[in-house]
């Protein structure tokens, strides 16, 4: 019996999915709505109406709370400091704080304005007896001044002194400013942040040992001098030294111990504030050149022929003199701003630390025995050296910055690029060493015409029209005569120059290089086609005269191939 397949079909039965949407729901509705408190904290718990209502009506008491706390801290710095800020809105209003209504006026003077510096001195500065400060043995002369009680700042009731003194052996003249404070202490100021002043005092009060032992040591101390001052928005002036009889010129520093009080009204004129005016109690002068200036201001080679030129084109130099409230002036150097900041970065900040750490080295060797023994043996007058680890002086920067300007400060007209690269003072050679430039009188605007400007301050730059004008000939006399040396001497000092001036040929060049012709010395017609000057004003629009320097003196230091053109020159330079 043949087998057969049996299919058993079971019957189908239909599933219900209520039961587990039933107990999704409940598990749903126990996560929402948990019972117990720390279940409703759950991820899954979704408030219900009421309390979503509760809970924004705490958020929003909560908000308010915020608020009114921090208006109350608000007004509460406010109540405290109240005073601070009624300064500062009468400040931000031009009203003096505190000050009384005033009328309008037409004209205010100028110590009514708002924002001006106070001297922190009063008095009138004059001279006193020896205060014995200074060691006699070591000075030939000493001048003592009272120069102004202090009524301001952290060293009110202090007295201030000045000492000119005459350096025995050297004769050099020497300023010292000492202050006496209220509790009767005596101070000397290091004069920070001059550095040859400060260098100096540092060196006469721990080696040379000038003071008596009285004399404490500040680095600096408050004065009404800053350190600079500004004249518009390109120049400023910077602080020198303390005005001497001398006058404010770099003349010579031998000579009588005395202060320069007395400002003669024959040559020191005043001058306007300009953007100083906030310090009124500052007065500025300018002074007019005497003939002692005149052998200190102009090159040694001039021509006593000249003479009366020098007298009628030169009033001074560009150096101003600042006198305090007391009298007391000091010397200011003026400057571009672009000058003195690139100074300041470059060298000045850098040495200041320097000196500052020679300062207390200094003072760490003097407390030594041996600087004791060698103190004791100079103070007796016996000759004595140094003990051995004698702090060795900072290599610093003390050449100052003034008008030696480069022609890559200027912007020429492209007609009228001169020759030369570099410029200063007119008239004296840059070895002298003078910062300030000429102040030209008998010269109008009318005379000059503009080549161009300068660059920072854009300023005009003027030549003389007239290439036949006294300047041209004083100028080229002293750059082209000397009775000390020969032609040929200043021939070959200035060789590059001379064949350039006389636009030589490339065929009488070489000639002349081969010794077959003879270099003629330029005319001053060659010359003052070159434009050797230039003039600018300055801030109080005085006409300022500057020269080349390449062509220089053979009685000094610089020599022309260093710094000017060279025969490797010539092929750019001399006609084909």
């Amino acid at each position: 019996m043949d087998k057969q397949e049996v299919k058993i079909e079971k019957p189908k039965q239909k599933l219900s999915v209520e039961p587990w949407k039933n107990k999704v729901s409940e598990l749903v509705e126990t996560v929402e709505n948990p019972k117990d408190r720390e279940a409703k904290a759950t991820f899954g718990y979704r408030a219900t109406e009421a309390e979503k209502q509760r809970s924004a009506a705490l958020k929003t008491l909560f908000d308010v709370g915020i608020w009114l706390v921090a208006l109350v801290l608000i007004a509460l710095i406010l109540a405290l400091n109240w005073q601070t800020l009624r300064d500062f809105f009468d400040l931000m209003g031009q009203k003096p704080a505190n000050s009384p209504e005033l009328t309008p006026v037409t004209t205010v003077s100028e110590t009514a304005t708002t924002g001006l510096i106070d001297s922190i001195f009063a008095g009138t500065v004059h001279q006193i007896v020896d205060q014995g400060w200074l060691r006699a043995q070591f000075f030939d002369e000493m001048t003592y001044y009272q120069a102004g009680e202090v009524v301001s700042g952290e060293y009110q009731g202090a007295w201030r002194y000045l000492v000119v003194a005459v350096e025995t052996g050297t004769r050099q003249l020497k300023v010292y400013e000492l202050w006496r404070l209220a509790n009767g202490q005596v101070y000397l100021n290091g004069g920070r942040p001059r550095l040859d002043a400060w260098i100096a005092n540092l060196e006469d009060y721990y080696l040379h040992q000038y003071f008596a032992d009285g004399v404490n040591w500040l680095d600096t101390l408050p004065s009404d001098w800053p350190q600079t001052l500004p004249l518009d928005a390109t120049t400023l002036m910077y602080r020198r030294g303390f005005l001497t009889d001398f006058g404010p010129y770099d003349a010579t520093t031998v000579g009588e111990a005395a202060l320069g009080i007395a400002l003669s009204p024959e040559y020191y004129q005043s001058l306007s504030l300009l953007e100083s005016r906030a310090y009124h109690d500052l007065k500025f002068y300018t002074k007019m050149y005497d003939s002692d200036d005149l052998y200190t201001q102009v090159a040694p080679n001039l021509n006593p022929s000249d003479d009366n030129l020098v007298d009628k084109y030169l009033f001074g130099g560009t150096k101003v003199v600042v006198m305090d409230k007391t009298g007391v002036s000091v010397i200011y150097e003026m400057v571009s701003k672009d000058a003195w900041e690139k100074y300041q970065k470059n060298s000045l900040n850098r040495d200041l630390l320097s000196v500052e750490y020679y300062g207390q080295d200094l003072a760490r060797y003097t407390q030594t025995s041996a600087f004791a023994a060698y103190k004791a043996g100079i103070l007796s007058g016996a000759t004595m050296t140094l003990p051995v680890g004698t702090p060795t002086r900072p290599e610093v920067e003390l050449g100052l910055p003034g008008w030696q300007l480069a022609t890559g400060e200027f912007e020429f007209n492209a007609e009228n690029t001169p020759l030369y690269q570099a410029w200063n003072s007119a008239l004296t050679s840059a070895c002298q060493g003078i910062l300030d430039a000429k102040v030209v009188q008998n010269v109008a605007l009318e005379d000059l015409e503009s080549v161009g400007q300068v660059y920072v301050s854009q300023k005009p730059i003027y030549r003389l029209k007239d290439q036949n004008h006294d300047l041209y000939k004083l100028a080229y006399d002293l750059k082209f005569t000397d009775s000390e040396f020969s032609q040929d001497e200043l021939i070959e000092n200035n060789f590059v120059y001379y064949i350039v001036l006389n636009e030589y040929s490339r065929q009488d060049l070489n000639r002349i290089l081969s010794g077959r012709m003879p270099i003629a010395v330029p005319t001053q017609v060659a010359y003052a086609g070159r434009t050797p000057l230039l003039f600018v004003t300055d801030p109080w629009d005085r006409i300022v005269m500057l020269w080349e320097s390449d062509l220089d003196f053979l009685r000094d230091c610089v020599i022309i191939e260093e710094n000017g053109l060279s025969v490797d020159d010539l092929d750019q330079i001399v006609k084909k």
